[in-house]
């Protein structure tokens, strides 16, 4: 699974220099970068109460949701959602913020690939992304994109000893 830190890492070595001060960039990593398993509706009032709503934010949310397949041993299919989202000014163009998301979604893909190349992000299944542009809270747009990680378990009686017999 992809924790807080490890995302944190990804984004901070996938940043464009050249446009650090830009809203739309995530330049402080503790306060920009945050997890939530509040869901849906919890992650959009968390959203709407940050006190630096004009900054780019991305959110880890944790699902609980999974599924066994019986191989030799089990395998345990994880998803988790990442969202990439900021706030439209007034006078801001919403296509210009969403491109600043998408963008934004598509350094922190790459920077995931080349870990997973690297042999540094095991376990994650990168055959297939869903996408799906977010409207939420005071204004917010962005991306939120899922990510599919299985773990090798064990399914068999034998760990449960003599209880399951």
């Amino acid at each position: 699974m992809l924790t807080l830190e490890y995302l944190k890492q990804i984004i901070g070595s996938a940043r464009k220099v050249e446009e650090l001060s830009h809203p739309y960039e995530i330049t402080d990593l503790d306060s920009q970068v945050i997890e939530s398993d509040a869901g849906y509706d919890g992650i959009v009032e968390l959203i709407n109460v940050r006190p630096d709503a004009d900054l780019a934010i991305v959110v880890l949310e944790n699902s609980e949701s999974f599924s066994f397949e019986v191989n030799p041993g089990g395998v345990q299919h994880l998803s988790q959602t990442v969202w990439c989202m900021a706030m439209v000014g007034a006078d801001e163009d919403r296509k210009k913020v969403q491109l600043s998301m998408y963008n934004l979604m598509r350094r922190i893909i790459a920077k995931m690939i080349l870990e997973r190349r690297a042999g540094r992000l095991g376990g994650w299944d990168w055959s297939h992304i869903p996408v799906l542009v977010t409207n939420a809270g005071s204004n917010y747009t962005g991306y939120q994109f899922t990510l599919y990680f299985n773990e090798v378990t064990d399914l068999s009686m034998e760990q449960f000893g003599e209880l399951w017999q």
